[in-house]
């Protein structure tokens, strides 16, 4: 598992050893360093540790890989993958850094969100443009 860390910033923390089946829902910013199979989903930041081994889906707000990975990603922000990373599918997201040594297999779509690109937020119906 990652050093130090705080359980403020992750109150929800899945050590290594764990191994769970199933669907997962968090609240808050999670942290995994175990085995997991089944999907993920997290209204915050999903950390997976250097011994996470997740087969399935992710979505949520950010994603920070350093273990394993092989299913699809979908993010809102940013997916960063550590020098450790291996990731065997699919990442849809906004930002994404990957840092030397990573490993990923499969397709990257990265979509901007109008705030991103300079572009004014789209009108409601009935409103008009001017």
């Amino acid at each position: 598992m990652a050093k130090n860390i705080d359980s403020d910033q992750y109150p929800n923390i899945l050590g290594q050893g764990t191994k769970l089946k199933g669907e997962l829902s968090f609240s808050e910013n999670v942290m995994i360093d175990g085995e997991m199979e089944g999907n993920v989903t997290v209204v915050g930041t999903l950390v997976l540790g250097e011994h996470a081994l997740l087969t399935g889906g992710i979505d949520a707000k950010n994603v920070q890989v350093q273990g394993t990975v092989k299913g699809k990603i979908k993010a809102n922000g940013l997916v960063s993958l550590s020098a450790t990373a291996h990731v065997s599918g699919e990442i849809s997201c906004t930002l994404i850094s990957i840092q030397e040594g990573a490993i990923l297999e499969g397709k990257v779509a990265m979509q901007k969100d109008a705030k991103q690109m300079g572009m004014p937020e789209p009108l409601m119906d009935g409103e008009d443009s001017k």
